[in-house]
């Protein structure tokens, strides 16, 4: 079943759990699996697999029936933290967006890959795992998320993990805003040679546009 565990490719929005991880890191007891190192750690291994088969299984219920996974070394890893990824030969995406997840109670989660999203979206911030009475398979994921059995190394590779994804929504949030703030800039200009066309004074269309006087009699030239 190689191939069944190359169909998925799990994406939550980096805002949102930046937003999040910030806001809950220090009331945790569980890893957040929103995070790279976390998100290995429950579903990368044949020592953990029973977890990916679940998981799976909710995906694609009613469309295959995953028994087994198989591992292989499909990861890339680039020379910055946002250049990580993994290959796939074949592959199909199913993009998953926790933040358009609206239940936002045990209650409401009415089959197991609800179960699922309900906790990949929420795991940081559980006391105890729900679910566990009825699917044993988050028995053992509360045993591989818990913050207080991870060794020295094994912190510092999660804390890591965290800061790095800070880092880049740092960096994403720096582009964007000096995107918005460059097209700003060329709708300013824009108005200015249109005001300037209809024989408004230098002054009156520094002041319109909120650009230097010295710029409007540049593009006067």
């Amino acid at each position: 079943m190689a191939d069944s565990i190359k169909k998925c490719i799990f994406a939550a929005e980096l805002q949102y759990c930046v937003h999040d991880l910030i806001k809950r890191k220090k009331m945790a007891r569980f890893i957040d699996p929103r995070v790279d190192w976390a998100f290995k750690r429950i579903f990368g291994s044949e020592d953990t697999k029973e977890c990916l088969i679940t998981f799976l299984n909710g995906l694609f219920e009613d469309e295959l029936v995953i028994k087994d996974v198989t591992f292989a070394k499909t990861e890339k890893l680039g020379l910055r933290p946002d250049d990580r990824g993994v290959v796939f030969d074949r592959m199909r995406i199913v993009y998953l967006q926790l933040p358009l997840f609206d239940k936002h109670t045990e209650a409401e989660c009415m089959d197991i890959f609800d179960c699922w999203i309900y906790i990949m979206k929420n795991m940081n911030m559980f006391e105890q795992m729900p679910f566990s009475e009825k699917y044993p398979v988050f028995r053992k994921l509360a045993e591989i998320g818990d913050l207080r059995k991870l060794s020295r190394e094994e912190l510092e590779l999660y804390d890591e993990d965290i800061k790095n994804m800070r880092d880049i929504y740092a960096t994403r949030k720096f582009d964007e805003k000096r995107g918005m703030e460059k097209g700003m800039a060329k709708e300013k200009i824009a108005t200015a040679y249109r005001l300037l066309s209809m024989g408004l004074s230098e002054a009156q269309v520094s002041t319109a546009t909120e650009l230097p006087l010295e710029e409007i009699q540049k593009i006067r030239k």
